[in-house]
């Protein structure tokens, strides 16, 4: 029984040492907003890319 506590004591270790995490699109790229309204500027979707603009430039 003991055997068996620090087995799974060291199984859960290893697991929580070696799990990562996938970064998500905001961390990974720090201009994905601008990118963003810019492609809607581009496509002429002004309304959708206006708010964006603006939140950057505050």
């Amino acid at each position: 029984m003991y055997q068996l506590k620090i087995c799974s004591t060291f199984l859960l270790s290893a697991m929580l040492l070696f799990a990562n995490a996938q970064y998500t699109m905001v961390n990974n790229d720090v201009d994905a907003n601008y990118k963003l309204a810019k492609d809607y500027f581009l496509k002429e979707q002004y309304s959708l890319a206006y708010p964006i603009f603006k939140n950057l430039h505050s």
